[in-house]
């Protein structure tokens, strides 16, 4: 399981016992109220100089709020609208949040929920999700990517790009070499490509006057290819004849498309993110399969129901 799910399935148990509960707006003010959120303005005699609220004796203080708020941010994305980056907001969500899910958690409590089974399993699987969670970030830290790392990715991708190119082609097929080449010596004399390939090829394409349409690497055979996309083969030129398994070919360029993508500046940021987001899952993977190979683990299928 990836650190992001896990911790995003912990902000959940933080945040959103509430939500599940679908509570009534009514309640909510009420439990709001019941919180103590009055008019007071100074503190109960005793309180802690750092408590931001206090619910039935137990004090929530301003670490504890920074603590939650931070847990819940991590959630979403820099710039994400539901992340809290205010003052009011995070006023509202001590109020919204911390206070009224304390509140239910207190009556639970008073009720006996901790000594039921379900509760005891829960906390062991929330336990266990939590420790894989500080886990999984100790052993990430410190994780990052140089701008050369970047760089490199960043070639690569345009190769990727250029293997993209498509190449608008029109081409006649003929049996023997000789035959090819004597089309090639018509053609360059300059009679019509379309008629001679309507004439004389054994194309399927022979109908459209040898039109191929936009042709991508890999739709032929590696020697169709290596012709056609030849970086010396521009648009409007006729190649010369060259040899496939089917015959001989030759073939003129209608049209070049090409993928240029968006400069190295503009994706630098993107292409450090992926890559340090790889760095992470190849240290966990890592981790995983030392921890693995170390274990001492049954697995009875058999007993599967």
């Amino acid at each position: 399981m990836s650190c992001a799910i896990i911790k995003a399935r912990y902000t959940r148990i933080l945040n959103n016992l509430l939500r599940l509960l679908s509570m009534p707006a009514c309640l909510a003010a009420a439990v709001i109220f019941m919180a103590g959120c009055s008019s007071r303005k100074e503190p109960v005699p005793g309180t802690p100089a750092n408590a931001v609220a206090s619910v039935n004796g137990t004090v929530i203080t301003d670490n504890d709020l920074d603590f939650e708020v931070k847990y819940y941010n991590s959630a979403f994305p820099e710039g994400d609208r539901r992340r809290i980056d205010s003052l009011s907001a995070k006023t509202d969500y001590l109020k919204e949040e911390i206070i009224q899910r304390l509140l239910i958690s207190q009556e639970a409590q008073r009720r006996g929920l901790e000594g039921e089974e379900e509760f005891k399993r829960l906390m062991e699987k929330t336990r266990q999700e939590i420790l894989a969670l500080l886990l999984l970030e100790q052993e990430t830290f410190g994780s990052e990517t140089s701008g050369e790392e970047a760089e490199e990715y960043y070639r690569g991708y345009k190769a990727r790009l250029a293997e993209l190119e498509e190449r608008h082609v029109r081409e006649i097929l003929l049996p023997t070499e000789k035959e090819a080449q004597g089309i090639l010596i018509r053609l360059l004399q300059g009679e019509d490509f379309a008629l001679l390939a309507e004439a004389y090829s054994r194309t399927e394409s022979r109908d459209k006057g040898g039109d191929a349409g936009f042709l991508k690497r890999g739709k032929r055979s590696p020697e169709f290819d290596k012709a056609v996309f030849a970086p010396g083969l521009h648009e409007g030129e006729i190649s010369s004849v060259f040899s496939c398994p089917e015959g001989f070919y030759i073939v003129r360029i209608e049209a070049i498309r090409r993928f240029r993508g968006r400069p190295f500046e503009e994706m630098q940021d993107e292409i450090k993110a992926v890559l340090l987001q790889k760095k992470k899952q190849d240290r966990i993977k890592k981790l995983l399969q030392d921890l693995k190979n170390n274990a001492g683990i049954e697995i009875h299928e058999g007993r599967i129901k």
